[in-house]
């Protein structure tokens, strides 16, 4: 997977949190709300302990999270890749098993 697949990921998470989970919550107010959402994980690594204010902007940390965001897609993707390549190995193997049979 590359950057772009795992920003698309992230950013369509996003967009869900935004339009659905956080909705109810004006913009200006939103942005804890659609970064837990988004990544608990990189939330509680990057916001935990000190939250955005109400309509505070934080580039830097803002950058880091997305970093995050992208390095937690690209893992994800990594773990789902190596478990098709396993299943493909079994199945592979399975299938040029010689199975003896019974003799009756």
């Amino acid at each position: 997977m590359n950057h772009i697949q795992a920003d698309r990921k992230w950013k369509t998470q996003m967009n869900e949190c935004e339009t659905q989970s956080c909705s109810h919550l004006p913009k200006y107010e939103s942005m804890n709300c659609v970064n837990e959402c988004t990544s608990k994980d990189c939330y509680n690594e990057i916001y935990k302990d000190e939250p955005l204010e109400d309509g505070e902007i934080d580039t830097k940390r803002e950058k880091t999270f997305k970093r995050c965001l992208r390095d937690e897609a690209l893992e994800a993707m990594v773990s789902i890749s190596n478990i098709l390549l396993l299943v493909s190995s079994l199945y592979i193997s399975v299938t040029f098993l010689e199975i003896p049979q019974n003799e009756q």
